[in-house]
């Protein structure tokens, strides 16, 4: 048997060097021997291997297979600057290989050069066939760069350079929101509170309080930030967003050392206040769907769904129940990878979503859920519309409160309407009894309340009004048909009629949005949203505007720096288009 396989390797060699140019052939005979030394692992012989194939290198530099097995050989080596120089080189030749400029990614990390391989990680990250094990890497790379500008934006800050601190704090605030998943948010808070500490002392109030607002998304539970922030917002006249934020230190510790005064600033506030957001009607066509995973109990999700009917306005259909996905376990934690689990219903239930109008779909499941590179146990994951939310730990310790049914249902209704606002894109809050707050850690979810504060439920009006009608989806299948058969009126009438009817309902929605500014002006959260609004209903130079705007206010926002880009990308498209 063995000299049959040897033969055959053999003569499928031979048959392969038919016809092929005597050098190529050469060369992939040397890829397939460095390949093979690699698998045995010797040292010695890698290193061998590596001297012949740079030699070969030299000749041969476009030659792509060739610059992977000499990247391979001497990341084997632990020589990064030499795999550095072999993929910049191979790069000139085949910018786009996926196999280079992940080698090269790895050994920008292996050499310390954390900038060169976050940037060569994101780049591969966006790419469809991006793995789980690329995502992983781009973590670690990610939080090895965030400590480094954290690092150097406290040594500046203790040499007395306070502009150099803030430069330091920004970039490494704006990784932190790109690695949300992997930094943790009270980490990542901190170099906000640093910004905003030193925004406020040299007078800049307007970046003082965006810098105090992002901080407490992604950690709340602060009660002395959240009163400096509303301090600062009632000089500035933001009377709503002062409220809230003074509620919310009332909220976290109700017998802090200025209970008194706070609470006068509220009645104060609350008497120049003519009228409240929330006028945003909260009738809602929409369906958001549940699906039970493994042994959930039902019981409790059904009464949970009832009680968020009442809250978001919206209806709540359940799918029929489905097993756990066993193969998303992940060792030796023992939790069950969310990520995964959301890579299924994607595959699933995305054309679902968008074909029938659905607002979004809640997985809901009695398990730990967790993240690769991420220390903590999480309780929901939300993305495009789908989100896993775990009901594994509401009964448990560490909460203070006794984990009778009554306190049960109430901690699931909290998470419920969470994800029901993360699915359909509405932001975390940084007003501690809303529902939207980061909790960061399950003992918080006590402090919650199973509701949306005014702001975040006019959002999650709008957004549900957004998807309820004139999907993308359906622009798509109409325009597809008028283009097959130019000559189909009926169609070409539908599809003009269902435009005009999408542009005047996303104005309308426009128009609230900027009501809701009136009311939270320079809120990060909302511009988001009307930028959004924007986007979608092809107005992309008001779009550019609004996310510009967002980032002026925010340096930290990842996803509004992301969609600038697309914005741009329809006004160059719109520019090339233009006759003459």
């Amino acid at each position: 048997m063995l000299c049959l396989l040897i033969v055959g390797r053999f003569l499928l060699v031979m048959f392969s060097r038919i016809g092929r140019d005597p050098v190529e052939t050469e060369v992939l005979m040397l890829v397939e021997r460095g390949r093979e030394t690699l698998n045995k692992g010797d040292a010695e012989a890698i290193r061998e291997i590596e001297r012949t194939l740079a030699r070969k290198f030299k000749k041969f530099a476009d030659n792509s297979d060739l610059c992977i097995m000499l990247m391979r050989a001497r990341l084997a080596l632990d020589d990064a600057p030499g795999t550095i120089q072999t993929g910049e080189t191979g790069i000139t030749y085949h910018a786009d290989d996926f196999d280079i400029q992940h080698l090269l990614a790895k050994a920008y990390a292996l050499n310390g050069n954390y900038e060169n391989a976050y940037r060569s990680y994101s780049r591969l990250k966006s790419k469809s066939i991006a793995s789980r094990e690329i995502r992983s890497e781009y973590a670690t790379v990610g939080r090895r760069l965030w400590e480094a500008k954290a690092t150097a934006g406290d040594e500046a800050l203790k040499s007395g350079d306070p502009d150099k601190a803030v430069e330091m704090y920004t970039k490494a605030a704006f990784i932190a929101w790109d690695l949300r998943e992997a930094v943790a948010g009270r980490t990542g808070a901190r170099l906000h509170f640093a910004n905003a500490d030193i925004y406020r002392k040299k007078g800049d109030t307007r970046r003082a309080i965006q810098a105090y607002r992002s901080g407490l998304r992604s950690d709340p539970w602060r009660p002395g930030k959240q009163l400096e922030a509303a301090r600062l917002e009632e000089e500035a006249g933001m009377a709503n967003a002062a409220i809230l934020h003074y509620r919310a230190s009332l909220k976290i510790d109700p017998e802090h050392d200025e209970v008194e005064k706070t609470t006068a600033a509220i009645r104060t506030l609350e008497s120049k206040i003519r009228t409240k957001p929330g006028a945003i009607s909260s009738t809602h066509r929409g369906t958001i769907y549940i699906l039970p995973l493994g042994d959930v109990d039902m019981e409790l999700l059904k009464e949970a769904a009832s009680h968020g009917n009442r809250v978001l306005g919206c209806k709540f259909d359940f799918l029929d129940r489905q097993d756990f996905p066993e193969e998303t376990r992940m060792e030796p934690s023992g939790r069950y990878d969310a990520d995964r689990i959301h890579e299924i219903l994607q595959r699933r239930y995305h054309d679902f979503i968008d074909e029938n109008g659905i607002l979004g779909v809640i997985a809901v499941c009695k398990r730990d859920l967790g993240l690769r590179g991420f220390d903590n146990p999480l309780h929901s994951w939300s993305r495009d519309r789908l989100s896993v939310l775990s009901y594994d730990r509401l009964a448990d310790p560490p909460y203070d409160t006794e984990s009778d049914d009554e306190e049960l249902l109430r901690r699931a209704t909290v998470q419920l309407v969470m994800s029901s606002g993360t699915v359909l894109g509405v932001d975390y809050c940084e007003n501690v009894p809303c529902a939207m707050a980061c909790a960061g850690t399950v003992d918080k979810i006590q402090f919650k309340e199973p509701s949306l504060c005014e702001r975040c439920k006019d959002i999650f009006d709008v957004l549900a009004k957004a998807e309820e009608w004139y999907s993308d989806s359906k622009i798509e299948r109409l325009a597809a048909r008028v283009e097959a058969n130019p000559e189909d009126s009926l169609s070409r009438r539908e599809l003009r009629q269902y435009r005009e009817g999408r542009r005047e309902h996303f104005n309308k929605l426009i128009e609230a949005m900027k009501e809701l500014l009136g009311d939270f002006p320079d809120d990060t959260n909302v511009f988001y949203v009307l930028a959004g609004l924007y986007l979608r209903n092809g107005r992309y130079e008001d779009a550019r505007a609004t996310f510009r705007n967002i980032l002026e206010l925010n340096p930290t926002h990842f996803d509004a720096k992301r969609r600038l880009e697309i914005a741009e990308e329809h006004l160059r498209k719109a520019v090339n288009v233009e006759p003459g």
